[in-house]
């Protein structure tokens, strides 16, 4: 990596985040909880001695607050991002406020956590939308899982990393935090319910469009 030049990532939780984190090799026991004001919102995030994560929602002002970042958004199919949240929810890890209550609801309450969660993260996930459309760095989870030679070819050029080691580096599938998310599995673990709640819910189709999985 260059001496001033190091990766931002941004991601809806649950998308692929531990993962990206590791390939960046953003791992490192002097990381520190942070957090910043822009404008009326506050976005937390994670602050590394060789970069930065968090779950930033969009603000493009954003952009200019810290020189020398490279600024990436991960994605991934918003149906599997709601899988492994009501995974994440099941396990137990449901202290922290991203992941228990959402707009007011607290999805521990709801028995069928995949329609509570249908329900209730169109609203958190539009407000990446706007990232779709910045001159960043844009990573697909599925392309890192099929083919990350080539999603990861800008990372590698535009950190000046050895591509082949970031390659390698995305073939990690441990830690105690990692779940193996497996692409597509929403089709096994969404009911028809489910579906046709998706399906017709409006918000879905509009975030499915921008996100390109439509």
């Amino acid at each position: 990596m260059g001496p001033h030049m190091y990766p931002w990532l941004t991601s809806v939780p649950k998308s692929g985040t531990h993962l990206m984190r590791h390939i960046l090799s953003l791992e490192h026991k002097e990381s520190i909880n942070a957090r910043l004001q822009c404008g009326k919102t506050i976005h937390g995030y994670r602050a590394y001695p060789n970069g930065i994560s968090g779950h930033m929602r969009y603000q493009e002002e954003l952009l200019g607050m810290f020189m020398g970042a490279i600024p990436m958004i991960l994605i991934r199919d918003p149906r599997d991002i709601i899988v492994s949240w009501s995974y994440h929810l099941k396990n137990g890890v449901s202290a922290q406020p991203w992941f228990s209550r959402i707009n007011g609801w607290d999805i521990r309450e709801r028995q069928d956590t995949i329609k509570a969660l249908i329900e209730t993260l169109p609203c958190l996930c539009h407000e990446f939308c706007g990232w779709l459309k910045q001159d960043i760095i844009k990573l697909r989870y599925e392309r890192l899982l099929e083919a990350p030679q080539d999603e990861l070819g800008p990372v590698a050029e535009a950190l000046d990393r050895d591509l082949d080691e970031l390659v390698e580096r995305s073939y990690f599938r441990g830690g105690h935090a990692f779940r193996k998310g497996v692409v597509g599995e929403w089709k096994k673990e969404f009911s028809p319910l489910h579906k046709r709640s998706f399906n017709e819910d409006g918000r879905w189709n509009i975030i499915m469009e921008k996100w390109e999985y439509a």
